[in-house]
């Protein structure tokens, strides 16, 4: 049985850190793996296909945050479980990242405006509401932009940033606007059927 705080097998484990530097370095390191992720996801042409999903969404609300493909989200957990177990993070600091992002992630879909203050304030770290309704407009040079789940300093460092002010209000994906691409068993259909 392994007790919460005890070393993980990989990489990190031989540095011997204390819990709250694995913590610190584990978000981040989790944070740019989902980077990464979601930037394949738009860039792979079958994995779009799975991800396409969560931007056929016409109507940007709270939903559109929990709106994956089952395959898209077993792969990434997977990826993402493999990716830890070899880096030496402890399953533990995803559990605690959950609990931090996902409020984040119910406010980037939510179609609610943050404070300006607040938002100009945070947008160069977080990936804010603003931010992340550029990534969800219908012009895909724009959806091909601001991947960042909870840092968009990923954005900017690798390229891929834009300013929410180039945002095109219309949110979707072209070719998946009718309602059978919107039931629950349109959107299980969704990336075997052709556009």
């Amino acid at each position: 049985v392994t007790r919460i705080g005890a070393p993980a097998p990989g990489w990190l484990s031989r540095f011997e850190l204390a819990w709250p530097a694995l913590l610190g370095i584990g978000i981040v390191a989790i944070d740019l793996f989902q980077y990464w992720w979601h930037r394949a996801c738009h860039a792979v042409p079958w994995l779009w296909r799975l991800h396409r999903v969560h931007h056929s969404d016409t109507h940007l609300d709270v939903t559109t945050g929990a709106r994956f493909h089952a395959l898209e989200s077993s792969l990434g957990i997977a990826l993402l479980v493999g990716t830890m177990l070899l880096a030496g993070i402890p399953l533990w600091v995803e559990l605690v990242r959950t609990i931090a992002v996902n409020p984040l992630i119910l406010a980037q879909h939510a179609n609610v405006d943050f404070p300006s203050w607040l938002e100009r304030a945070a947008r160069p770290v977080l990936a804010t509401p603003e931010v992340h309704r550029v990534h969800h407009s219908r012009l895909r040079a724009e959806q091909d932009s601001n991947f960042g789940q909870m840092f968009s300093v990923w954005d900017g460092l690798f390229g891929t940033y834009r300013q929410p002010h180039a945002a095109s209000e219309a949110v979707g994906v072209a070719g998946l606007e009718s309602a059978d691409f919107q039931s629950v068993a349109g959107m299980c259909a969704t990336p075997f059927r052709r556009i």
